[in-house]
């Protein structure tokens, strides 16, 4: 575990300083229903460290894996331009090891980048309804047993609602509940069809003022594909992760948490933890 941890936190503060000091020179995480007012910014540095020593293959049964080791350091962006109207961005870099079921793969690139507009239609009484658009740009490692982005550039389709409220009004207005449901396409422009659909459901606690938990379940249902003269069988998944972030200072947050593949169909059943950075500005 020691080593595994080493390896974890080397990579991603080496890929943290490689992205973040030329961005502030120059003066991720997902989305969710709430719009942020023209002119505020929310910026998510996360890193994640995965293992799996099983791969699930079509027919639901395990394989046993030589190898599989996973790194992504991403990094997220909410900038809000107009009332109700925010962009949203995301790119990362990823480490992949994998050996086993005739594959011997060691990757590292950036990941796909996307790059949106997400409009807020309705919000009332602690309820948001947004829709998001993005233009994905290839990248990653074009192997969705091992990673679960596209092979080709695609526009990607979202409804997000959310909900909050707080748990006791009137004895401690810093107990809150929320949860966020997203509903999600993606369009293949090279094949010119509907390649992946997927639901992101989160749901958490504030407790206090300080802290909060997290709980989000991610499911993903990819068709089969073309790469060239190879095809590229259908992939499912569903992953868990659970959280929890501390405030540190306002507008500014450090998480911790753990991640596992719960079921799948040609997918590897990962094991991981992650930690990410959020800062409001």
């Amino acid at each position: 575990m020691c080593k595994i941890m080493s390896r974890f936190v080397k990579r991603t503060v080496i890929l943290a300083l490689s992205i973040l000091v030329p961005a502030f020179a120059e003066g991720e995480a997902s989305a969710s229903a709430w719009a942020l007012e023209p002119g505020k910014a929310q910026l998510i540095l996360t890193g994640a460290y995965s293992s799996a020593d099983t791969l699930i293959d079509s027919d639901g049964e395990t394989i046993d894996l030589q190898n599989f080791t996973k790194s992504d350091t991403r990094l997220y962006l909410e900038f809000g331009l107009f009332k109700n109207l925010m962009f949203v961005g995301q790119t990362g870099y990823q480490f992949i090891d994998f050996q086993g079921a005739g594959s011997d793969v060691d990757f590292t690139d950036f990941e796909e980048t996307k790059l949106g507009l997400q409009y807020q239609v309705k919000r009332k009484e602690g309820m948001a309804a947004s829709f998001l658009v993005f233009y994905i740009v290839d990248g990653g490692l074009d192997d969705p047993r091992l990673n679960l982005g596209g092979s080709n550039d695609e526009v990607e389709v979202r409804a997000l609602l959310g909900q909050s409220r707080s748990l006791r009004p009137e004895e401690d207005p810093a107990w809150v509940w929320f949860y966020d449901v997203q509903l999600g396409s993606r369009y293949d422009l090279n094949s010119n069809d509907i390649g992946r659909w997927q639901v992101d459901l989160t749901a958490g606690m504030k407790l206090k003022s300080k802290w909060m938990g997290l709980a989000q379940l991610y499911g993903v249902n990819i068709k089969e594909q073309k790469n060239g003269n190879f095809i590229i069988p259908s992939t499912k998944q569903a992953k868990l992760e659970l959280s929890f972030a501390y405030q540190i200072k306002p507008g500014q947050y450090i998480q911790l948490g753990a991640m596992r593949t719960l079921a799948g169909r040609n997918v590897v059943r990962e094991t991981g933890l992650f930690t990410g950075i959020w800062r409001k500005f």
